[in-house]
């Protein structure tokens, strides 16, 4: 966990060195959360439906490159099974700021 938290803390400093978010307000930062989150989102859609398109030629006899192919399926899996565990995360931090007592 310890490793993941050192991850997460650093990849959140060089996201603000490269657009600080200092100067925003916390309305903001919530936006971009979402638009983040919509755009990654909207990759890992396009890798998928990429890989499928790949697989479609394969099956339908067309030239395709096997290679290319198998690269694009597992582009396709790995971006999923990140984003799952991102997801995972999320909603276990949830729970836990649930299961706090105040």
């Amino acid at each position: 966990i310890m490793d993941a938290i050192t991850a997460i803390s650093s990849t959140a400093i060089n996201l603000m060195q490269e657009s600080p978010l200092q100067e925003m307000t916390p309305l903001s930062r919530k936006n971009d959360f979402g638009v983040w989150l919509e755009k990654n989102l909207d990759v890992l859609n396009e890798k998928i439906q990429h890989a499928e398109l790949q697989v479609r030629k394969v099956a339908a006899g067309e030239d395709v490159n096997l290679h290319e192919m198998m690269m694009s399926i597992e582009k396709a899996k790995m971006s999923f099974q990140l984003t799952l565990q991102v997801r995972n995360k999320i909603l276990e931090a949830y729970q836990d700021i649930m299961r706090t007592q105040i």
